[in-house]
């Protein structure tokens, strides 16, 4: 039996080039806000046990760390 890994990798590298100039308009506070104020009032938590209503109270302090995450995660794809 043939082994054909080699050559099915090496047919996607020659087809599906990465793209090399690729730039992310990185988020604004403006953005950050409006997701923030999109979200439901709700005193349920997930497993941070942070609620709704905690992010939205605490927008003004949390924004600009928020922007910062948010701007290092698409700059680093991580």
């Amino acid at each position: 039996m043939k082994k054909r890994g080699k050559s099915n990798t090496k047919f996607i590298q020659i087809l599906y080039q990465p793209f090399k100039d690729i730039s992310w308009p990185y988020t604004s506070a403006k953005e950050i806000n409006k997701i923030i104020d999109s979200l439901k009032d709700k005193n349920s938590s997930g497993y941070d046990e942070i609620t709704t209503k905690i992010i939205k109270i605490s927008k003004p302090l949390i924004i600009s760390p928020l922007i910062n995450i948010t701007k290092k995660m698409l700059a680093q794809g991580i």
